[in-house]
């Protein structure tokens, strides 16, 4: 089984305590989704310009740009 990160911030911290462990493993992969998704569209718009909205059309897997901007 593959650890899961721990958090380091007091928000994160406090998260924690919180949750499940399986509560806990689901809100570190959705992150690093939304991580993956974020890398892969600011890498699309380096390499081909344009606006956000035109890379997120292109890669972001239909997430909108409202969404995009909040996380």
């Amino acid at each position: 089984m593959t650890t899961l990160p721990e958090p380091t911030t007091d928000h994160g911290c406090s998260l924690r305590q919180r949750v499940s462990d399986a509560r806990w493993t689901r809100i570190v992969a959705d992150a690093k989704r939304r991580e993956e998704v974020f890398e892969v569209t600011m890498a699309w718009q380096r390499e081909h310009g344009g606006g956000l909205g035109v890379a997120l059309a292109e890669v972001g897997e239909g997430i909108p740009r409202p969404t995009f901007i909040h996380w």
